[in-house]
């Protein structure tokens, strides 16, 4: 899915995109992100940040192929 996202903005200003993967048998979120976009998980008893990377999908660079 991200792999479609990048060349399906190409053509507009971008957009932050984050993916997750919650598996609630092993507990754990796993989050892919690029832009200004992060996740949280709440729980009873703690708060944990997740980040992403700097970006914009669909923003191509002068260094871009």
């Amino acid at each position: 899915m991200s792999q479609k996202a990048h060349p399906a903005l190409k053509n507009t200003k971008g957009a932050a995109v984050a993916i997750a993967q919650i598996d609630r048998t092993q507990q754990t979120v796993c989050l892919a992100g690029i832009g200004n976009i992060s996740g949280v998980v709440v729980t009873d008893h703690q708060t944990r940040s997740m980040v992403s990377y700097n970006g914009t999908v669909g923003h191509l660079t002068s260094s871009s192929p």
